[in-house]
């Protein structure tokens, strides 16, 4: 990074310099400097298709992808046969929940690169987010064919093949998942409690092991996460009951969940929904029964719990337990 500072000092006006200087900088974790430099070079070469890359991938990695849109339309303008700049396009479309548009940029980079994983891997994720889950699962498993090692890829798998009713594809993949990273992060260790009900391998000291294992990463996020909250103190107000679901549709959670809403419903108590279906009515099948049903579907955790804590939901209920979605 300070070789290529001088070199940036010694000649500012060449742009390979500013692009180099910007990817060093990313890597050393001195992100928002790198995306400076990227921006520089950009200006500085609007038509070169490295710089607009570069640029796109750093922002979609960032999470801004309205912002990283116009750089991809960009690249593919000035490289129409350019897969990569095709693929990021999907990507950046599929962030932004413009499927059909992003599905026809995918199928370009596929036409040019038959072998991009990484294509397949933005195809799975756009048929994920539609709630397409068997589409979703044959996209990552090609993407697996062409790039076995990309774990991230067999996560995600693992929930599409849970979800099209593979299951022992499903437990296949989160037990190789396992096998590579050890202990499982939460929630994805949540998930794989549920999975073991279907697994006959493990036995029964294995699963409480298990168990074990995500009642103290439970215990430890309930320390990192306290905070005062502004809940009222008045004792006579109605108390704020939350649920959480992906199952507020009709089906078994449905089945017995409405009648318990039923029965709070008019005692003297707010309910307060948020929906995790990412397909169908977001109120659900239940929404009358709340004060409000936020549909929350494709929200990040910090998301959902910053809008609860508005809510001053006083008690939180996580209807799902250990699910995909969880």
């Amino acid at each position: 990074a300070v070789f290529l500072a001088k070199a940036v000092e010694a000649e500012p006006g060449y742009v390979p310099c500013q692009r180099d200087l910007g990817v060093t900088l990313c890597t050393l974790g001195r992100v928002d400097e790198g995306r400076n430099w990227l921006i520089r070079a950009v200006e500085a070469a609007p038509h070169e298709l490295e710089g607009r890359v570069l640029l796109a991938t750093l922002l979609l990695r960032s999470e801004a992808a309205e912002e990283a849109l116009g750089h991809c339309r960009m690249a593919v303008k000035i490289a129409p046969g350019s897969a990569e700049a095709q693929r990021l396009l999907g990507r950046a479309l599929t962030e932004l929940g413009k499927y059909d548009e992003a599905q026809a940029a995918v199928e370009k980079a596929l036409q040019v690169a038959p072998a991009d994983g990484e294509a397949y891997r933005v195809r799975g994720d756009c048929y994920r987010q539609q709630g397409r889950s068997g589409e979703a699962l044959q996209a990552y498993r090609k993407c697996l064919e062409i790039n076995p090692r990309q774990t991230a890829v067999l996560i995600d798998a693992g929930a599409c093949a849970w979800q099209a009713g593979e299951i022992r594809e499903a437990i296949q993949y989160l037990r190789e998942v396992k096998q590579r990273i050890g202990t499982l992060p939460y929630p994805l260790s949540s998930f794989w409690l549920y999975v073991l009900l279907y697994d006959p391998e493990p036995s029964p000291e294995e699963v409480a092991e298990e168990h074990r294992i995500v009642t103290e990463q439970l215990q430890d996020r309930t320390e990192d996460q306290r905070a005062s909250f502004e809940n009222s103190r008045d004792p006579d107000r109605p108390l704020r009951i939350g649920y959480i679901s992906d199952g507020f549709r009709e089906g078994a959670t449905f089945c017995f969940l409405a009648p318990i809403l039923a029965n709070h419903s008019g005692s003297g108590m707010e309910l307060f929904g948020y929906n995790l279906d990412p397909t169908g009515n977001p109120q659900g099948a239940i929404g009358k029964w709340f004060a409000a049903c936020r549909h929350v579907a494709g929200w990040s955790e910090a998301e959902i719990r910053r809008q609860i804590r508005g809510d001053r939901i006083d008690v939180l209920v996580h209807v799902d337990s250990h699910m995909p979605s969880h």
